[in-house]
């Protein structure tokens, strides 16, 4: 529930600064998110929620996305964790 929870927040932030800008046009793969995910957590240093949210500017891209974490999870192929209620959570390589 706390990774759910962590998607809502990355959401209400889209939404503050959704007003902003519009992008038309979009395609974005489950696929190409989980390479994504896989090359940023490849190097054995653990990657926090927030940060792989940070850089996205659409509320399909942070769907893809979180699909594709979904999806690496069931997988086994990353890790996530939280150490104490609260704290961000940690997405890391399953082979580390």
């Amino acid at each position: 529930f706390q990774l759910i929870n962590a998607f809502q927040t990355v959401i209400k932030r889209l939404e503050a600064r959704e007003n902003l800008r519009e992008i038309f046009g979009e395609h974005f793969t489950v696929s190409e998110k989980i390479d994504s995910i896989l090359q940023s957590v490849s190097g054995g240093v653990a990657l926090k929620f927030s940060e792989l949210f940070a850089e996205i500017a659409s509320r399909v891209e942070i769907v893809v996305t979180f699909l594709a974490l979904l999806e690496l999870i069931r997988l086994k192929q990353v890790r996530v964790r939280q150490m104490n209620p609260f704290d961000e959570i940690e997405i890391a390589s399953a082979s580390n």
